[in-house]
């Protein structure tokens, strides 16, 4: 088995960088989204937009929201796995001439309760030079096979020298699908790109990121409807 904490450790360096990072551009996001709007109603021009308006509304808007979901990865992973009590994560080395040795390495951790028997995500991922292959999720280590499982396998006999397993509080179907999405965001956050074998865009539970957009959105909703005479006040 790999070095006891290898990416547990390096998870955890992620999501502390990400988090810190993603609250000082949510911040900088909406304070320029402010600076934006308080230039519209100055001059009075929400009427009249011009190109340049909308699209730096725009980028606003996405930059607020990319920081927001970076956030809510980094939040959801400590939460659900780094951080909770009854959490575990499992260092594999993968040698791609004997892969049948990792897989009996991985079943022994399981039957001798090594690590809980429930579901859990798997990252494929090489330690030096970094880089992450595949990101996927199981159900039960039946469902993890490293020489048919197709991306898994690839990444298996391919750059991966690592397979680490991810496993949460708890393994209800929701839970490891948002645990898988928000490993896979973080790893693009860090990057700049998602792992190698991952191509569908995963979508990040809400967090605490997400909701300071709801509750700027509903701010500005309120001074909307207060200001609109056509509309019926909320009791």
């Amino acid at each position: 088995m790999g070095k006891s904490g290898d990416f547990e450790a390096k998870l955890t360096q992620i999501c502390e960088d990400v988090e810190a990072r993603a609250n000082k551009d949510l911040q900088r996001a909406i304070g320029h989204l402010a600076k934006l709007l308080v230039s519209i109603l100055r001059d009075e021009r929400w009427n009249e937009l011009s190109k340049a308006d909308l699209r730096a509304l725009a980028e606003a808007i996405k930059s607020s929201r990319e920081a927001a979901t970076q956030l809510d990865a980094a939040v959801y992973v400590q939460d659900r796995v780094l951080l909770a009590q009854n959490s575990a994560v499992l260092d594999v080395r993968l040698s791609h001439g004997d892969l049948r040795r990792a897989q009996e390495e991985i079943n022994e951790a399981f039957e001798t309760k090594a690590v809980p028997k429930r579901g859990f995500v798997y990252v494929a991922w090489r330690k030096t030079p970094e880089r992450f292959v595949y990101v996927g999720k199981a159900n039960s280590v039946d469902r993890l096979n490293l020489a048919t499982h197709g991306k898994l396998a690839m990444a298996a006999t391919g750059d991966a020298t690592l397979l680490s397993l991810l496993f949460p509080t708890q393994s209800r179907e929701e839970i490891l699908f948002d645990v898988e999405a928000s490993v896979i965001e973080l790893v693009r956050s860090c990057t700049g790109e998602k792992p190698q074998y991952n191509e569908k865009n995963e979508k990040v539970p809400q967090g605490s990121g997400s909701k300071r957009l709801v509750d700027l959105a509903a701010f500005l909703d309120s001074i909307a409807t207060g200001l609109d005479r056509n509309l019926v006040p909320k009791k």
